[in-house]
């Protein structure tokens, strides 16, 4: 999901924590961008959909040391690599040998 949502009563009975999930920074660690929202949570929602779709249109910057050229030539043992370098950190270790025996 690229965004959440949730009521914090602790800064108000009309506030909310809007989420947006950012990508990686160059560290791999994941990155979200936090906004405290005051409103009913329909106005709430509503930002977070234009939040998550001005993340959509400028999309996060991919870590330079795991940057490729994809195209054509690229070969899926390619794309599965990469996607092991980028994502599988955050997986716990029976997923990750699940995927690995995939």
């Amino acid at each position: 999901m690229a965004g959440s949502l949730r009521q914090r009563p602790d800064r108000g009975a009309d506030a909310w924590e809007l989420r947006v999930y950012l990508g990686r920074d160059a560290a791999g660690k994941v990155r979200h961008r936090s906004v405290l929202f005051r409103g009913t949570k329909r106005s709430a929602q509503r930002e977070l959909t234009r939040l998550t779709a001005e993340q959509d249109r400028a999309p996060a910057v991919v870590p330079e040391d795991a940057a490729r050229a994809w195209g054509p030539a690229t070969t899926i043992n390619d794309a599965i690599e990469a996607w092991q370098a980028n994502g599988w950190d955050d997986l716990s270790p029976s997923t990750a040998r699940r995927y690995e025996g995939v």
